[in-house]
């Protein structure tokens, strides 16, 4: 039945928390709406708080539901939407950062798979947060090496870079984001080369005393190269790069770490430019005599002009254009040095025109003109070049096709297919043109090549098909001779690596494989198969007792591993692991073969490492058990004895869970331990008798009070409500009894439960008899007022005064209130019921409804549905007398309903 509580509440506050949750989800109710932050806090149901919560926006309001919230799956959606808040926040109070900080630390105090949640979500928010505020506080609490390095290269705010890099303590973390940085960032490469010193030990080793050194050395030459300073006056640069090859040799720079190979490769892109430049000759742009001899006309010119002077400092303007425009040609990349010289032609007399014009040549003009030649000179010098490895590139595949003939000539079938293959693919790589040309000119070369490769080819598969034939005669022969089965299986075995060798050889010289529908194919494979059916019994046995043993052994070491790999295990895991090991070397024999060399070396290893880790843990054991013994030295000086015993207790616990050293020692260190200890639980020993004796005199004093319980229930039920006080102060001073014994909490709880049934049986009895003698009251007032109208001579002996003092016309209209009165009884203890009235009392029962509901509303304490029932019955008795024909009709339907009410409240 439905409670009347539901019939005019929304959904969202049905008693219901299944139809709770779907309004919460899905309705728009404005109501709705504004209580969501109330319901998504303390509703009672998970489910209906986390609908509420999926829809609540606003940051305070998760704040206020984190602090009560309880169920672990919506604070972790709490939690997530706050983390999404601060990281879409683009600058954060005082407060917001406070509040951020006190829930970051509560993620870290996560234990289990929640902490990995918690470390993902901290994580999340130091990548995207866009407050920096805000990502140094989840900054704080990342410790992930490989994520502090990634983020250090995206980070943007300088503070935080030096926060996260001041946080990485890992060299190879270093090593990994300094190949980003190097040609990225140089400022945050420079800060990554410190924090790397920093890093590093204060007395350094060998190899990084050569790296310090590697490293000034090539800065001083990147220097000379970037033209931040220029060699010594006294010196050339080919004399100090001379030098420098000195110094780079005795450094004897290796090349196995990270920075080592950094280093060569930056030297050696350094070194080759400098040496170019060195050995660059310094030509004038034009190469005729008459581009001198107008240089030097046009240098006498310009002595002989003091207006048109250059300035030592910077060149004629002119001539920077010129420079410009030729650093545009050069940069066309021309394929030959012919078209070099076109596209030159034009500049170099522009360049001559304009050097003649010049009255005064200063030293920049000089200087620049002999950088304009080195260009011009180290671009023909690459075209140069490249023709030369053209040429060179066409002789070699002209030797190479020289080679394939000769070897193909002397029958090296195999030899030269690999140099056929090679002289194809160096054909492909060839340019157009030129593979075009070396086609045409040596078509008669590769004809005559392919044509030898074919006849090679076809001896090649006659001879290999004669092995085959004798390969499958001997596999047959075998069957009728006599052979061990180990005998049996190398002729099978070797019989089948040499079939797949002459397969290997045919693909290789470029012939199709037989294919498994090939005569030959079936045949040997059939025969093969045929050997091994009969060998199959011997194999299986074989091979299942030895890979049983190999599988064994093999799950031991993984056994041996995960131990060693765990940095908690215990020296008598590694002990017990350690005889295993030395066991396993008895089994050995029983292994194939092929697999006992490793077996052995993987079983000598891992004992190696067994007992190199035992010993280490028995000195970290030792070293502990010494450090207790001295923490249990110092509970003498502690005057809290109950707190002295605890941290006794807790060393104890401590002392076991180490692990056991060898029996001297450990008997040894046990003596010592338990020596300041001994006296501490002595006297708790005391203090624990002096405990047991107050709990035996308060075991009487409760039992004292069970007796005194036991006696006021031998009291008849009639007695039990006067008695119900004194029961309650017994039970009273039970309660204040410190840790009563379970024995007799259970008695008290019986006798307590058979006191509350005989009471609650009493008193249903008493208002039983209440409502019984209301009743009769009642019948024998309607008896008399229907005998009272059914008498000839109207008796009034029974009636009361009052009755008897009314008219004829009185009693009527009193009789026919009353009637009124105990329909509405009915109808108040059908509705209480929730059974129908009927269809003349409907528009009755409808103005009830509305009067209660405005009475509900109006007053501030409800009446219980007993008070209810209670009003009902007593406003029937006192309805009465009433019409006697009435009285036949309401009685059966109060009857009914007040049944019906009464069940309902039971239940």
């Amino acid at each position: 039945m439905i409670k009347a509580s539901n019939w005019f509440a929304p959904k969202w506050q049905h008693s219901d928390a299944a139809i709770r949750v779907e309004a919460v989800a899905c309705s728009h109710d404005d109501g709705l709406l504004q209580a969501l932050p109330q319901i998504a806090a303390s509703d009672p149901d998970t489910s209906v708080r986390l609908a509420a919560l999926k829809r609540c926006q606003q940051s305070q309001t998760f704040l206020a539901c984190l602090a009560s919230e309880t169920d672990p799956d919506n604070r972790q959606l709490i939690i997530t939407r706050l983390l999404e808040h601060n990281a879409a926040l683009t600058a954060a109070s005082a407060e917001q950062l406070q509040q951020l900080t006190t829930l970051l630390t509560e993620l870290q105090q996560w234990q289990g798979k929640a902490n990995s949640w918690a470390q993902q979500q901290i994580e999340t928010l130091a990548k995207q947060a866009h407050c920096a505020a805000v990502r140094k506080l989840a900054l704080n609490c990342v410790s992930k090496q490989g994520l502090l390095g990634d983020l250090y290269c995206q980070e943007q705010d300088p503070q935080l870079r030096s926060l996260i890099l001041a946080s990485i303590d890992q060299t190879s973390t270093l090593e990994r984001i300094s190949k980003q940085l190097r040609k990225h960032n140089k400022v945050l490469y420079q800060a990554y080369l410190q924090r790397l010193t920093e890093l590093q030990p204060s007395a350094p080793t060998a190899e990084q005393a050569k790296l310090q050194q590697a490293q000034q050395l090539l800065a001083e030459f990147e220097s000379l190269l970037h033209g931040k300073q220029s060699p010594a006056a006294t010196m050339s640069l080919q004399d100090a790069l001379g030098q420098a090859h000195k110094r780079w040799e005795a450094i004897q720079l290796g090349t196995e770490s990270a920075a080592a190979q950094s280093l060569q490769t930056r030297w050696q892109a350094a070194i080759s430019i400098l040496q170019q430049a060195a050995t660059a000759p310094p030509k004038a742009p034009a190469q005729d005599s008459d581009d001198s001899s107008a240089q030097t006309d046009s240098a006498a010119a310009a002595n002989n002009d003091p207006t048109g002077a250059a300035t030592p400092d910077q060149p004629q303007v002119s001539l920077q254009r010129l420079a410009a425009q030729l650093d545009a040609l050069l940069a066309r990349r021309c394929k030959h040095e012919q078209q070099l010289q076109q596209h030159l032609q034009p500049w170099r007399e522009q360049w001559r025109a304009q050097w003649q014009k010049l009255n005064a040549i200063s030293r920049a003009d000089q200087q620049l003109q002999d950088q304009l030649v080195n260009r011009i000179a180290a671009e023909q010098q690459r075209l140069q070049a490249k023709a030369e490895t053209k040429h060179a590139s066409l002789q070699q595949l002209q030797l190479t096709l020289e080679q394939a003939l000769e070897l193909a000539s002397d029958g090296k079938l195999l030899l030269a297919c690999g140099l056929n293959a090679q002289l194809q693919q160096q054909i492909e790589q060839l340019a157009g043109p030129q593979q075009q040309q070396f086609n045409s000119q040596h078509a008669a070369s590769l004809r005559q090549l392919q044509t030898a490769l074919d006849e090679l080819r076809k001896w090649q598969r006659w001879s290999d098909n004669q092995q085959r034939r004798g390969l499958l005669k001997t596999l047959r022969e075998a069957k009728d001779n006599e052979l061990s089965m180990d005998a049996l299986l190398n002729l099978v075995k070797d019989s089948k690596h040499s079939w797949q060798l002459l397969e290997t050889s045919e693909i290789q010289a470029g012939l199709r494989p037989l294919g498994k529908d090939h005569a030959l194919n079936r045949q040997f494979h059939g025969v093969c198969a045929m050997l091994m059916r009969s060998a199959k019994p011997f194999l299986k046995n074989r091979n299942t007792l030895r890979q049983e043993r190999a599988t064994i052994i093999l799950e031991l070491f993984q056994a041996t591993d995960e131990l060693l790999a765990d940095s908690q295990v215990k020296s008598t895991a590694l002990l017990q692991q350690k005889r295993k090991i030395s066991a396993a070397f008895q089994d050995v024999g029983n292994v194939a073969g092929e697999q006992r060399k490793d077996i052995i070396a993987g079983l000598r290893q891992r004992q190696n490492q067994l007992a190199e880790r035992i010993k280490q843990l028995s000195a970290d054991i030792e070293n502990d058990k010494r450090r207790l013994i001295r923490l249990a030295e110092q509970l003498a000086h502690n005057t809290d004895h109950h707190s002295a015993v605890n941290e006794a207790k807790q060393l104890q616990r401590q002392w076991q869970q180490l692990g056991v050293l060898p029996r001297k020692l450990e008997q040894t260190l046990w003596e010592a331990f338990r020596a300041p200890l001994d006296p501490l639980f002595a006297e708790q020993d005391q203090q624990r008798q002096q405990q047991q004796a107050d709990i035996q005199e308060q075991l009487q004093q409760q039992e004292t009070i069970v007796t005194a319980l036991t006696t006021l229930l031998s009291e008849p039920d009639s007695q039990l409500p006067t008695l119900r006080g004194q029961f309650e102060e017994l039970q009273q001073q039970f309660r204040q009894l410190a840790k009563p014994e379970r024995r007799l909490q259970q008695q008290l709880r019986q006798l307590s439960d058979q006191f509350e049934s005989r009471l609650q049986q009493a008193l249903q009895q008493r208002e039983n008899q209440y409502w019984q003698a209301s009743a009769t009251s009642a019948l024998q007032r309607q008896q008399a007022i229907e005998t009272f109208l059914q008498s000839a001579t109207q008796q009034q002996a029974d009636l009361d005064e009052q009755l008897l003092a009314m008219s004829p016309a009185e009693l009527q209209t009193h009789l026919q209130a009353q009637s009124e009165q105990a329909r509405m009884a009915c109808i108040a203890a059908e509705f209480m019921a929730g059974l129908p009235s009927p269809a003349a009392d409907r528009q009755t029962r409808m103005e009830y409804q509305v009067n209660r509901l405005s009475q509900h509303l109006r007053d501030k304490e409800q009446q219980s549905p007993d008070q209810q029932l209670r009003l009902i019955r007593e406003r029937w008795y006192a309805s009465m007398p009433m019409l006697p024909a009435d009285h036949v009709k309401l009685k059966q339907r109060f009857e009914q309903a007040i049944t019906a009410a009464e069940k309902l409240i039971r239940h």
